[in-house]
């Protein structure tokens, strides 16, 4: 979901202290308004920061990445940021892409997003992909060509919740999805001499065709046993 990114889980690593606050999201927002923001104040943000919390986030933690994405409900990473203030880890699940070596992935709710001025501030970040933790540099992607190209393969990425902001990105023109994501900052990750390589979890893998067949499998035995008793 490009719009997962909103709202991060905070962690306080050792020796930091008390939680003092929010102090994550300054900064100045810019550019148009997107429909993830609009929906700021709603049951949508109570739902997804209920599901970045306590299901997308502890997944990747806890190893089982792989299991989380598929072409319908989309691909995602988690960002982990060192908040600029607080000194604590954070993790924002975003949908992302790898391109030529290098993760991108964007923010959804702009240059207000907790996440996004963390990775800024540091340009060190953490990703934890499906199957693999990566550390990276972080950098904006300037190139227009490059910045178009990019956000449309991280929305057919997010599978169903890619349509979110209005545009269909398989069809949608070049002027429609400039136009419907000029307030989203593309982010470009990479290691140092290093190209990151996309795997069977990743977007295009084949992976997630494992999962319904597990799925039948348990039903069928669940079944055949409660035929036997």
């Amino acid at each position: 979901m490009p719009w997962l990114g909103r709202w991060s889980s905070t962690t306080r690593p050792p020796g930091t202290g008390n939680r003092s606050g929010h102090g994550e999201a300054g900064g100045r927002r810019r550019g148009t308004m997107t429909l993830q923001q609009s929906c700021q104040g709603t049951p949508v943000r109570r739902l997804v920061k209920l599901l970045n919390r306590f299901f997308i986030v502890p997944a990747f933690r806890l190893g089982l990445g792989p299991a989380v994405g598929n072409p319908i409900t989309g691909y995602y990473m988690v960002v982990r940021t060192v908040g600029r203030k607080t000194g604590r880890a954070r993790y924002a699940p975003v949908t992302y892409a790898i391109i030529d070596g290098c993760v991108y992935c964007l923010a959804g709710y702009g240059r207000t997003a907790a996440w996004y001025l963390n990775a800024m501030a540091a340009r060190d970040v953490q990703i934890l992909l499906p199957g693999r933790t990566i550390d990276g540099q972080v950098e904006e992607v300037e190139d227009e060509i490059e910045r178009l190209a990019v956000t449309r393969q991280i929305f057919r990425n997010a599978g169903l919740m890619g349509y979110t902001e209005g545009f269909d990105p398989f069809r949608a023109g070049d002027e429609t999805v400039r136009a419907k994501t000029a307030a989203m900052p593309v982010l470009r990750i990479r290691q140092p001499e290093v190209a990151i390589a996309g795997s069977a979890f990743d977007p295009g893998g084949w992976v997630w065709l494992w999962w319904p067949l597990v799925l039948v499998a348990v039903v069928a035995i669940g079944a055949t046993v409660l035929q036997m008793r």
